[in-house]
């Protein structure tokens, strides 16, 4: 049997240790649940400022964890290349305020030629929100609009366990990045 051909969805953050991270494992584990031929990597434009601190948020391992969803503790931040950007079928930079500069700066042809969401770091979110509650609900709130609106579904199976969407309170990927963030 051959095996099925995916297409891409690059998710890109500065670091690549926080909300691009958390965008690609959930993105996947919907991609997945919902049967569509796609799935997400994730990279960072500037992975050199990670040094020093564990591969993977605590936050985004502690939501990936509490949500079920399968991800490499072990894998580090992987710098954004040009390579990355021309295999991939759909490129998202998760905050359009902070990474239309940086891909200006580092790739300006491709600058138009990306989708840019609008999902704040930690240093954004406000002090009555928690971060593991922000960000990520945002994430979440803006992949599940990703999968349903833009990526054509494939065959679905009926789903009998809990879904990735019911863990996350019904809350799409967008509300869950402006809640959390992820993506």
């Amino acid at each position: 049997m051959p095996q099925q051909k995916f297409k891409t969805v690059l998710f890109i953050c500065t670091v690549n240790h926080y909300r691009s991270r958390f965008s690609e494992c959930f993105f996947n584990a919907l991609a997945k649940e919902r049967g569509l031929p796609w799935r997400a990597t994730s990279r960072g434009f500037k992975t050199w400022m990670w040094d020093g601190h564990e591969p993977i948020s605590e936050f985004t391992a502690y939501r990936l964890i509490a949500m079920g969803i399968p991800f490499a503790r072990d894998r580090f931040p992987i710098q954004l290349s040009e390579t990355d950007l021309e295999n991939a079928d759909l490129v998202v930079a998760v905050k359009d305020g902070e990474h239309r500069a940086m891909m200006e700066e580092q790739f300006p042809a491709w600058t138009d030629c990306i989708e840019y969401w609008h999902v704040d770091d930690l240093d954004c979110v406000p002090p009555e929100e928690t971060p593991a509650d922000c960000q990520f609900f945002g994430f979440k709130a803006k992949a599940e609009r990703l999968t349903e609106d833009r990526i054509p579904q494939g065959n679905r199976s009926p789903v009998v366990r809990r879904t990735v969407s019911d863990l996350a309170g019904g809350l799409s990927l967008g509300h869950v990045v402006h809640r959390i963030t992820l993506w």
